[in-house]
């Protein structure tokens, strides 16, 4: 059955939060590029962990090696934190944080907690091949790539729109969740004693998407009753967001958020569908609907 995807802009603004239970340990000079542990000797023992610290996270004790210091950073992103632990973890007032300046590590924790609080299956991928170290004084800075991910409940209007209301009942995998799934470019400066002063988010990588042309595949929705197709070879822009719809003996449908003719509309990335069997009755046919383009990713 042919399904129809409509308009739908979901904005999602990238915010940060860490969990920590002990004191980072303070890190030494560096080279650039380089992310071998100082030459200093090893890092002090770390304090013992908070009466904060709750049960869904293990203490971790932190290294004065920032490339260790950066996976266990991102590694305390996960579903229920507190984020109490951004008190040990950045320095008060901290210089900047996304997109906030010269502010008190109160006003992060409680930031950090208002876009969470609705997200699930959180998780932080840290691209740590392409981390690049370098000095700026006294201070430590590691840039690399960071992949975030997280699920969201579904819009509240899919559920009175009546078109699309088997989709609600019929997608059970990932939760019924839409997921979001975006890579940045991300910059931490570390204090020499080992806390951070500045986290920010740069560039935003996006994927360009070809139609492949498979059946069932060529059509989006354009607010309004007809639709507008979408031809084999047709280009748009990833947007991050999927919702898995149906699953089938082949495999999942799946629909995606992306960019198309100026607009954030859904559309048709997989699909599965019935079709005649040579040998009597009928098979599942279909395919995905969206390739990527053998170009570079396109920041945007």
């Amino acid at each position: 059955m042919k399904r129809r995807a409509w308009t739908l802009a979901v904005l999602l603004s990238g915010a940060c939060a860490c969990h920590r239970a002990s004191e980072p340990a303070p890190l030494g000079h560096e080279t650039p590029g380089d992310s071998a542990p100082p030459s200093s000797g090893a890092p002090p023992a770390a304090s013992p962990p908070s009466a904060s610290a709750t049960a869904i996270s293990p203490v971790v004790v932190p290294t004065a090696d920032p490339k260790s210091r950066v996976a266990e950073f991102f590694g305390q992103y996960r579903d229920g934190s507190d984020f109490e632990f951004l008190r040990a973890w950045c320095a008060s007032p901290v210089e900047r944080f996304i997109s906030m300046r010269d502010t008190d590590v109160d006003a992060v924790i409680t930031s950090a907690r208002q876009f969470f609080r609705d997200k699930r299956s959180v998780k932080y991928a840290p691209d740590l091949a392409a981390l690049h170290i370098r000095t700026e004084g006294d201070v430590t800075v590691a840039s690399l790539p960071l992949t975030m991910s997280w699920g969201v409940a579904p819009p509240a209007s899919w559920k009175t729109n009546g078109l699309h209301e088997e989709w609600l009942t019929i997608g059970v995998l990932d939760a019924g969740l839409v997921l979001h799934e975006t890579t940045v470019d991300v910059e931490l400066a570390f204090a020499k004693d080992g806390r951070i002063t500045r986290y920010v988010e740069g560039t935003v990588h996006r994927r360009s998407l070809r139609a492949t042309g498979f059946d069932q595949c060529d059509a989006v929705d354009d607010e309004g009753p007809g639709q507008v197709p979408l031809p084999k070879g047709t280009v748009v822009l990833d947007l991050g967001e999927t919702y898995y719809t149906f699953v089938s003996a082949k495999g999942p449908e799946i629909i995606r958020l992306v960019r198309f003719r100026g607009k954030d509309v859904w559309v048709n990335d997989n699909r599965f569908y019935s079709v005649p069997n040579p040998n009597g009755g009928t098979s599942a046919g279909g395919g995905p609907c969206l390739e990527s383009l053998p170009a570079p990713d396109v920041p945007r």
